[in-house]
């Protein structure tokens, strides 16, 4: 019993991740976006970075 429920814990856990990492993706591509559409944004080296970090962490997953 006590295994079943540590499996559903784990289970709820890769569950919470795989949302997480989805959020960010979406919010990475919506920040992608406004920089395109707000040309003065992308040329601002933080939102690069930004965009950059959250990239990386869409595609490493």
């Amino acid at each position: 019993m006590m295994s079943s429920c540590k499996n559903r814990f784990n289970s709820i856990q890769i569950f919470i991740k795989k949302i997480t990492i989805l959020f960010v993706c979406c919010f990475c591509l919506l920040s992608l976006v406004n920089s395109i559409f707000t040309l003065n944004h992308l040329c601002k080296c933080g939102s690069f970075i930004k965009i950059s970090v959250f990239f990386y962490i869409c595609f490493s997953h």
